[in-house]
């Protein structure tokens, strides 16, 4: 006979990833949830070599494969085969925090309203930072941001009940970037609720290197163009709006005039204005790239 249905699905997609997925998996290991009362379904994406040996370590794993390119469409994979009540999305470089399950649980059982949680990223970041992670720093994972004002969550902390996906649909796979918005929008549009819940929390690594950014720059303009073109029939929501360009004035005077307020150290204010400025002028060129018909990176 079958054993109990878990309570919580994990799903955790890879690509070329196999040492961090290692962390994340022990880090999962880890949780105060009892052991059955979750499952972990790991979906490789085209990994170059099988993360299976690092899998198979953890009988409570189970290792899924997508061909298909795009980190959602590995997500939507893990989705039709998971079983529990509630889908909980991370990714392979990140490593929840021991009461990551027992809290998302604990929240959506005193919350019946609310369909989908999306909980703190904390940032691991050095102590000297490079000008990339001091851009981490600032910049990267404002979760509560984009739940509280933009109405979506980030798939590296992303916790949904199962029925409600079931009701407005998986992830868009033919995006590569900007699948969590274009959910949240649907979601929302559904009538559906989500939260911020700060104490349901998994860890980051800050992004090291400048190349790494500019990846994840041109990577974001595709999915920014693509959601753009899906979100039409999404017109009837809208996100709550914040004074953007005041507000970006208001952060640059911090980072030059009391950069301590960011965490940062006095010159690494002007390092963090400077990637920023790069990273404009990156987007601003993909963009063309994309509207002359190129593709979206991945």
């Amino acid at each position: 006979m079958p054993g109990p249905q878990p309570t919580v699905s994990v799903i955790v997609p890879v690509y070329n990833d196999a040492e961090r997925l290692g962390l994340c998996l022990e880090a999962l290991a880890r949780q105060g949830l009892p052991r059955s009362s979750f499952e972990v379904l790991v979906v490789d994406n085209g990994s170059a070599v099988s993360p299976g040996e690092i899998v198979a370590k953890y009988p409570f794993c189970r290792l899924l494969n997508e061909p298909r390119p795009g980190s959602y469409n590995a997500r939507n994979t893990g989705c039709l085969a998971a079983a529990g009540e509630f889908l909980a999305f991370t990714d392979a470089d990140c490593r929840p925090h021991p009461d990551w399950l027992e809290n998302a649980v604990e929240y959506f059982r005193g919350n019946p309203q609310t369909a989908a949680i999306g909980g703190r990223i904390e940032l691991d970041v050095p102590d000297r930072p490079s000008a990339a992670e001091a851009y981490e720093r600032v910049f990267a994972f404002r979760q509560d941001k984009y739940v509280l004002e933009y109405g979506f969550a980030a798939t590296a902390n992303l916790v949904v009940r199962r029925s409600v996906v079931h009701q407005v649909g998986l992830f868009n796979g033919a995006v590569k970037s900007g699948g969590d918005r274009d959910f949240g929008q649907r979601l929302h549009l559904a009538g559906h609720r989500m939260d911020y819940v700060p104490d349901v929390v998994v860890t980051h690594p800050a992004r090291a290197m400048l190349g790494e950014l500019i990846r994840r720059r041109r990577r974001l303009e595709g999915g920014y163009r693509s959601v753009g073109k899906l979100s039409t029939p999404h017109d009837e929501w809208r996100p709550q709006t914040v004074e953007g360009t005041q507000k970006g004035v208001r952060m640059g005077l911090t980072l030059l005039a009391t950069p301590g307020r960011v965490g940062l150290r006095s010159f690494q204010g002007v390092q963090v204005l400077l990637v920023a400025g790069m990273l404009v002028v990156v987007g601003a060129f993909e963009r063309i790239r994309l509207w002359s018909g190129g593709v979206p990176v991945r």
